[in-house]
């Protein structure tokens, strides 16, 4: 067996230490910091063993700054611009507006890619796209689709005299991928970043997930505009 495979017993093990050295923690009536900083700090360090083992060093770094350090600049201007704007109303109680940019930004980050995926789907639906031939270079068939990982390929086509160098596209199709060296029929969406169909099916599962993506991105905006029309600042009357 590979060290993945022993992946989930090592995080199962650290948090359900972490339960129990909790439950201890609970039972005492003195000495529960030393406990505390223990728990924490092995919630902290079996979190990032497993972010590390399965995103990479380089994936766990993307996913901190955009989880962990991206929210704290934003809240902190945030708090920085809203003292300023108090100052400005001269009113201190003034609601906080970091609430409904965090929500704003919640939202754009659902919105934008849905409307582009539904986009480039719909047009390519609707034959909006770009039939080109696809030479493969190379392909990843580690799933065969039974573990819900995605299927690769990469390869180059020519669209109106410039080659298009294409780097892991995920495949949809059905069936034995595309042998290497193989020309396969492709059609390319309109919209950056140009993604590639290999059939209908694709166009149709992109959609999809772009329709899924506005599940919770319509959502977080109505309630990022409730919260933005809450802290408004009352206009001054000039009388």
């Amino acid at each position: 067996m590979t060290f993945k495979d022993y992946l989930p017993a090592f995080v199962v093990a650290g948090y359900a230490l972490a339960g129990i050295l909790g439950w201890l923690r609970g039972k005492l009536s003195s000495g529960r910091k030393p406990l505390t900083v223990a728990i924490s700090v092995l919630v902290v360090a079996t979190s990032l063993f497993w972010l590390i083992a399965g995103a990479g060093l380089t994936g766990t770094i993307t996913i901190l700054v955009v989880f962990l350090v991206v929210p704290f600049v934003v809240i902190f201007v945030s708090q920085v611009l809203g003292r300023a704007r108090r100052r400005k109303a001269g009113d201190e109680n003034l609601p906080p507006i970091w609430p409904a940019v965090v929500l704003a930004i919640g939202a754009l980050a659902f919105c934008l890619p849905a409307v582009n995926l539904i986009t480039n789907g719909l047009c390519s639906l609707v034959g909006l796209d770009h039939n080109v031939g696809l030479l493969v270079t190379g392909t990843e068939d580690a799933s065969t689709f039974r573990d819900g990982s995605p299927r690769l390929v990469s390869g180059e086509y020519l669209f109106e005299g410039t080659r298009i160098f294409v780097d892991h596209s995920w495949w949809f199709a059905f069936g034995p991928l595309p042998a290497e060296g193989d020309t396969v029929e492709v059609s390319v969406a309109p919209m950056w970043p140009y993604p590639i169909y290999e059939n209908t099916w694709s166009a149709v599962v992109m959609t999809g997930l772009g329709a899924t993506l506005l599940v919770p991105g319509i959502p977080l905006a109505l309630l990022a505009l409730k919260e933005r029309r809450r802290t408004a600042v009352p206009a001054l009357s000039s009388e």
